[in-house]
């Protein structure tokens, strides 16, 4: 779902799906800020009972990862955190170890 998209939009496929993509930024361009208006929409997925994988993308490092992770994302597709450390596996690791 782009980050304009309601939870509502797909409510009644739920029970039909193993996994939901949730966009934090715009679509299109990498290194944008994380909008935390999405943490509703996973919370919002979990209080339907949905027990797939919720996959967050856009503008995630760590904080943004831990936000998630306490509303019940399970998937972090990961950019420009990586991208812009200084050691990529060191950060990988750090990225990691948060789950």
């Amino acid at each position: 779902l782009d980050i304009h998209t309601p939870v509502a939009a797909i409510a009644d496929m739920l029970g039909h799906i193993d996994g939901v993509l949730l966009m934090a930024v715009e679509v299109g361009r990498s290194g944008q800020k994380f909008d935390p208006l999405v943490l509703k929409k996973i919370a919002e997925l979990r209080l339907k009972e949905f027990e797939g994988d919720i996959c967050m993308d856009g503008g995630l490092d760590s904080e943004e990862i831990k936000q998630c992770l306490e509303k019940g994302a399970n998937q972090f597709a990961v950019n420009s955190a990586l991208w812009k450390a200084k050691d990529i596996d060191k950060k990988l690791e750090e990225l990691r170890s948060l789950r």
